[in-house]
């Protein structure tokens, strides 16, 4: 969706800003969906090693956090103020639950990821791009486009993959499957997107910042199981896909960047 500002309304282009934390929703609710993965039995394992909070509470709070993230993520997309405000109360609860009280050894990555959500939270209030597009009121747009909707919706698969892959490569390393697949369903995804866009600009810095949302959702990941592997004698089932899923977060990273990069400077040369 393209909103330009003006006359008070909010008809700019959505910020790369917003448009990456969007993504970066999208993946947490995909990492929260992971926990329904495990092979330990759902509901009675502690999500949260060291928290104050029963077994049951932490689940009925993972329960309620991957709606409630989606929202976050609908709503970062679709410009609506309050979105902020909601993207806060669930980091703040999701903080105050996981906080390590009872077990010191969960404390790096609670300190992580509690770095991480203090920028996510800066970068939705204090960005100059973010304070004046969700300082306007919204005007949604009054046409709807099937190439748009193609496109963001091969974009979100995109993610979805990239994600996807690199969460099973912790599992299972196996560097011809994690490259096979990126190759066969990933870059297909990112090219088809581009092409339904048609429009170079929009294209480039959307899969950039897509793509930097998927590298951090991944480092954060791997934070937490490479601090896991040293902590409890079962984090270590992780480890040995780690070596993988840091290179596959290296190449989306730094693909992410050059796509960032690329849409700054076309929009800097436009702009003379």
């Amino acid at each position: 969706m393209n909103d330009d500002i003006g006359n008070g309304t909010k008809t700019a282009t959505r910020p790369a800003i917003v448009t990456g934390l969007a993504y970066l929703f999208l993946t947490f609710t995909m990492t929260l969906l992971r926990a329904y993965d495990a092979a330990a039995p759902i509901g009675k394992i502690p999500l949260d090693p060291g928290s104050v909070f029963p077994v049951s509470v932490q689940w009925r709070w993972h329960w309620i956090q991957i709606p409630l993230t989606v929202v976050v993520a609908v709503g970062l997309f679709r410009g609506w103020r309050w979105a902020r405000w909601l993207a806060l109360a669930v980091l703040v609860v999701a903080g105050a639950i996981s906080a390590p009280l009872w077990d010191v050894r969960a404390a790096p990555s609670y300190v992580f990821v509690l770095a991480l959500n203090l920028v996510i939270c800066a970068l939705l209030f204090f960005a100059p791009s973010a304070k004046v597009y969700f300082s306007r009121s919204t005007r949604l747009p009054r046409i709807f486009t099937m190439r748009g909707a193609i496109s963001t919706g091969l974009l979100v698969f995109a993610v979805f993959t990239a994600h996807s892959i690199g969460f099973a490569a912790l599992k299972k390393p196996d560097a011809a499957a994690m490259w096979g697949s990126s190759a066969l369903f990933l870059l297909p995804a990112l090219v088809f997107s581009a092409l339904i866009c048609w429009d170079l600009r929009r294209s480039v810095r959307e899969i950039g910042a897509a793509l930097l949302a998927v590298t951090v959702a991944l480092i954060s990941v791997q934070v937490k199981v490479f601090i896991a592997g040293r902590a409890w004698p079962t984090g270590a089932t992780l480890q040995s896909g780690l070596f993988q899923s840091i290179l596959l977060t290296i190449v989306l990273g730094i693909s992410g960047l050059t796509f960032a990069a690329w849409a700054v400077r076309a929009r800097t040369t436009a702009a003379q």
